[in-house]
């Protein structure tokens, strides 16, 4: 996934693509929203953690996914699966009262080419490459300024962007697989954008760890 910046000229009206690009938000202010639960951590300590440097973070711990997606992360973050096909990693619990320095999300989501239907309610037909896919999500969702990259995830076709939401204080990267013709993984990756540098050289550690088995049907 890519670290070049570009700005986003914020849609009129939301549509559920734009939401669904906004949806961490919410992570990052536990206080107003419902945290996801089930959250846990490989080895849980009975004394709050020192932060890590971004840099010096170790991917030690191997999660599987029953829905096909396994990654590796660190032993001190939390990841969860508030839903089915769904995964975060994030560097602070549920029950926070004090988040970390550099709050930092990433969420991954299995669907079927279903879930990208347009507000027509048209669905992409099956074997779509994810840069159409990612290119049909921004021009829904009226987002304009930001370069679409080509790549591998987890050994399948994707298609990125990074985008930078000023008004919002917020920088992430977000990215469409298509494990098969049938399926997509959706994977957002967010934190402060002064913490960037730093935090996004993280998350692509992390995304070269990840693994895809997705059931064709």
């Amino acid at each position: 996934m890519q670290e070049q910046q570009a700005t986003v000229k914020q849609p009129d009206a939301l549509s559920w693509q734009f939401i669904l690009l906004a949806i961490l938000i919410a992570l990052l202010i536990p206080l107003s929203v419902a945290a996801p639960t089930n959250l846990e951590r490989a080895a849980r300590p009975t004394e709050p953690v020192p932060e890590i440097p971004f840099a010096e973070l170790q991917l030690t711990e191997r999660y599987d996914d029953a829905g096909g997606i396994s990654l590796s992360y660190p032993p001190t973050w939390y990841i969860s699966a508030p839903s089915p096909g769904t995964v975060l990693l994030t560097n602070f619990p549920t029950d926070t009262e004090t988040l970390p320095e550099t709050p930092a999300v990433m969420r991954l989501q299995v669907g079927t080419l279903d879930m990208l239907a347009n507000a027509a309610g048209e669905v992409p037909a099956a074997g779509t490459p994810p840069r159409d896919l990612l290119q049909a999500i921004l021009d829904d969702s009226q987002i304009t300024d930001v370069t679409i990259e080509d790549g591998t995830i987890g050994g399948h076709p994707a298609a990125s962007v990074h985008v930078t939401l000023p008004n919002q204080g917020r920088e992430l990267d977000f990215a469409v697989v298509t494990p098969n013709e049938n399926a997509v993984v959706l994977i957002q990756a967010e934190t402060d954008p002064a913490a960037w540098a730093e935090v996004g050289e993280f998350f692509g550690r992390v995304l070269e760890t990840v693994s895809l088995n997705i059931p064709a049907s």
